[in-house]
């Protein structure tokens, strides 16, 4: 048989590009899984933007953690980013939740810059505010994260509670409830800060 044949003939191109792309398909859905709520955060490693210290999120463990992914150059992350730091200053000394805001693949320079503007616009000092790096843009996909802001709830174990996609309102009372029924109302752990 001609073997430029087999190049024309659409059996021999069609079974074999279905198959090729039917497994593709699979691999897809299995390597790269994100987590779905109920299924354990992966772990990941970042840095805190004020001395450049490695934290990673199974550290966390025991405690309620809000992780959100965002960029500078995001405009729904610039429309979100106020609404998040009011949330943390009700509720970030609670003890119970741990605020993670992890810049994805953005030099140190850039996010202070855009941090020093936020400050500025809420008259606010960004010092203390949950900022972190993942300098090499490796946390994010690891959860599978495809759009800007994107935000988990994780709890205490470890598992995704809620995936959340596109910018929150995070300083509404629902939101707040919403956190402070997840997370109990008893006390929080001991020697637990924000």
């Amino acid at each position: 048989m001609d073997p430029r044949r087999w190049l024309t003939d659409p059996r021999w191109v069609t079974v074999p590009g279905s198959l090729g792309l039917l497994l593709f398909g699979v691999w897809l859905v299995f390597h790269q899984r994100p987590p779905y709520p109920g299924n354990p955060a992966p772990d990941m490693t970042v840095y805190s933007l004020d001395r450049g210290l490695a934290y990673e999120l199974r550290a966390f463990r025991g405690r309620w953690v809000l992780l959100n992914f965002w960029t500078t150059w995001c405009p729904p992350c610039r429309e979100e980013f106020p609404a998040l730091v009011r949330l943390w200053e009700q509720m970030g000394t609670d003890g119970r939740w741990v605020f993670l805001w992890v810049n994805v693949a953005e030099a140190d320079s850039q996010v202070r810059r855009f941090l020093q503007d936020m400050a500025r616009r809420l008259d606010r000092s960004p010092d203390t505010w949950p900022v972190f790096l993942d300098p090499s843009g490796q946390a994010g996909p690891r959860f599978g994260v495809w759009a800007f802001p994107e935000t988990f709830l994780i709890d205490p174990r470890g598992r995704v509670v809620e995936r959340v996609i596109g910018p929150q309102a995070w300083d509404r009372p629902e939101w707040r409830r919403r956190l402070q029924d997840l997370a109990g109302s008893g006390p929080p752990p001991p020697g637990t800060g924000s």
